[in-house]
């Protein structure tokens, strides 16, 4: 068996515009140490550039459309709410492929790690534990171990979600951000010092929220960006995560004598958010929905026929009489209110996404629905802001057909940059809304440029690496096979459903759902 070792940072939204102005700043003294001596990329995130595609396809080294997880929920045509996601619908990850040859391995606070499930090692969850009383270690006993070991250790929770506003109060913001990265170096310490894993990943999430919020703190092209301002950020927070990086790298040298290869990565980069597109308002207000009501006796008996098969179905005749593509598809059994699509399960709106690209899940069995989907999908590539004259959206992505993952969209609809995309009607809003820092938590939103760095690693790597070949890369430079990777597990535990609230609640507020 192998004996290498490997240390894996994440910093959730890390980005390059970000850490090269702290490092050419002076305040990031140990990151530039680290890139004189390692490989410098860009990391692609996956489509869509979010927290919760990414890095499930980080971990399982699938991306959305084989691993059906694209978002914190998703949808299979037959809920309006949505599935919420946990760490029991993913497939098997690198952390279990390498526990089964032998290796011992730590996770700490990697988002959708919750429940945590059994590993060959120890595993604290990360974004969406629904709170700090549910259990959020394995094995159960560590909780309290932890918590002894770093009194008042935090995961980011429902409780903390009102912190994370428009800055109105920048001292306490930094306060709070640089006590989240205190606690989480000191954790890993104390668990890399207890446990001395072959393979350990922290991640910090507190960058994520901090540019969320205050972007216009970071971007010197911002409107509202004030030099002084900026600077502190800078000084204090990005000083604070450099400090953090320090601790972390050490304790890890410190528990083994073997040499390691570091890996500094992050799911996605940032931007600029300044307008906020309503998708659903769009498409009511120009009359852009493909339901209609069918106009021949024939067509009202197939409807309702297909309607009672999906609903009913007592008979089990839908697996008899509706091929797979029809059986997993939604039928429309009435004209909607313009810009919806009723299903016959009950859901109405066809368009999903909050916090950046949108999922729209259509309909188009007829040729002429095909006709009007394809109207609208014209209408909406081609869409430009009447009040900035800006194309609206970057591209319109078609999932294909036989992509094996479960409730995927029919397509995912990329913003331009500078906007972001709310999918479902929103009433009382605007089709356009300009983003108000002192109102809007998302002042900064997703990019799909990330950060990788490999620092003494004995592979070379290009200058662009996707987010789903992290988890071979990490079983390579750990020396296990990627066998298994990526397979359909079961594991115990789910949530419950005040859990389930609780995490839902958090996603609403942050503007995730």
């Amino acid at each position: 068996m192998s004996n290498r070792r490997v240390l894996v940072i994440g910093i959730d939204g890390g980005t390059w515009k970000v850490l090269d102005r702290a490092v050419e700043g002076g305040h990031m003294p140990f990151l530039a140490d680290l890139l004189a001596r390692g490989q410098r990329a860009v990391l692609r995130s996956t489509l869509p550039a979010n927290t919760a595609a990414a890095w499930t396809a980080f971990q399982t080294g699938l991306p959305p459309v084989e691993s059906g997880i694209y978002d914190f929920q998703r949808w299979d045509r037959q809920s309006p709410r949505g599935e919420l996601i946990s760490s029991g619908n993913l497939p098997k990850t690198v952390w279990e492929v390498a526990g089964e040859h032998g290796r011992r391995v730590g996770v700490l606070n990697l988002p959708l790690t919750y429940p945590p499930f059994e590993l060959n090692g120890f595993m604290v969850s990360g974004f969406t534990t629904p709170g700090m009383e549910a259990g959020w270690t394995w094995p159960p006993e560590l909780k309290g171990q932890l918590l002894e070991a770093v009194p008042d250790y935090r995961i980011v929770v429902k409780d903390d979600v009102n912190i994370y506003r428009p800055v109105r109060d920048l001292e306490m913001t930094l306060r709070f951000m640089g006590d989240l990265l205190e606690k989480r170096a000191a954790a890993s310490e104390y668990l890399i010092g207890r446990f001395q894993p072959d393979l350990f990943m922290v991640h910090f999430h507190a960058t994520d929220f901090l540019q969320h919020c205050g972007w216009y703190y970071l971007d010197p092209e911002h409107a509202l960006y004030e030099p002084e301002r900026g600077a502190e950020v800078l000084s204090r927070f990005y000083g604070q995560l450099d400090g953090a990086l320090r601790r972390v790298v050490e304790a890890f040298r410190v528990a083994g004598p073997r040499p390691f290869p570091l890996l500094v990565v992050s799911d996605h980069g940032f931007q600029a958010h300044t307008r906020t597109f309503y998708l659903g308002n769009w498409l009511r207000e120009n009359r852009l929905s493909f339901t209609g009501r069918p106009r021949r006796a024939a067509h009202w008996l197939a409807k309702w026929t297909l309607r009672a098969l999906r609903t009913l179905d007592v008979f089990r005749l839908r697996r008899v009489l509706l091929p797979r593509r029809a059986r997993d598809r939604a039928v429309p059994i009435a004209r909607g209110r313009p810009g919806r699509v009723i299903y016959s399960g009950g859901m109405e709106d066809f368009a999903r996404g909050c916090a950046n690209e949108a999922y729209l899940f259509l309909n188009s069995g007829t040729k002429r629905l095909r006709k009007e989907a394809e109207r609208m999908l014209k209408a909406l590539r081609d869409l430009r802001d009447a009040e900035t004259g800006a194309r609206v959206v970057k591209a319109v992505h078609r999932v294909p057909a036989d992509s094996t993952g479960r409730g995927m969209p029919d397509f995912i609809v990329e913003p331009a940059a500078g906007y972001a995309i709310n999918g479902p009607f929103r009433r009382n809003k605007p089709v356009f809304e300009t983003v108000d820092p002192h109102e809007h938590y998302q002042v900064g939103k997703h990019a799909p440029e990330g950060i990788f760095l490999a620092v003494d690693s004995q592979t070379d790597y290009p200058a662009e690496v996707g987010i789903e070949r992290m988890a071979g890369i990490l079983l390579d430079e750990l020396g296990v096979p990627a066998e298994g990777l990526g397979e359909l597990v079961r594991r115990r535990g789910v949530m419950s459903e005040s859990e389930q609230a609780a995490v839902r609640s958090s996603l609403e507020e942050l503007g995730y759902a």
